[in-house]
């Protein structure tokens, strides 16, 4: 039980800074774009374009991102974590704390409790993936009803 709980603390770990690595990947190629732009052109004219491609493409890219899930993710995976870092800790303490059956029964439950909070890690992802998915949906469509008015 400690390599899965080290190792599922791993794999969060892993993806938050995947995550992290894809906005600041998203970031600099925003800004790389603007000041590509902003090299090119120089008129006056050229602002107003610019602000409006950069304000684009963060509206879409939140949208994707929050279709997605990630909107809600760090902090979610971030809480899963330190579940995990505290039920190996509290694995960790199991061998100078119990013996015999008493030990048994609470590696049973220690058990239980990583399937818990694995389970209840799937359940909240899938909770915010579907509501974001309604929530952008809903925002998308009643925003081309306000310009059919």
């Amino acid at each position: 039980m400690d390599e899965a709980l080290t190792s599922a603390a791993k794999q969060y770990q892993a993806l938050r800074n995947k995550l992290a690595a894809e906005l600041n990947a998203l970031i600099a190629i925003s800004f790389g774009l603007i000041l590509i732009l902003l090299l090119i052109t120089s008129s006056e004219n050229a602002c107003p374009v610019i602000a409006a491609i950069a304000l684009a493409a963060f509206i879409i890219s939140y949208f994707i991102n929050k279709q997605q899930g990630y909107t809600r993710g760090w902090s979610r995976y971030e809480k899963t974590q330190q579940l995990l870092h505290l039920l190996l800790w509290e694995f960790e303490q199991v061998p100078g704390l119990y013996s015999g059956l008493n030990k048994d029964k609470r590696m049973a439950e220690l058990h239980e409790k990583y399937v818990r909070i694995i389970e209840n890690q799937i359940h909240a992802r899938q909770r915010d993936i579907i509501g974001d998915y309604l929530s952008t949906n809903d925002a998308a469509f009643s925003w081309v009803k306000s310009l059919k008015k």
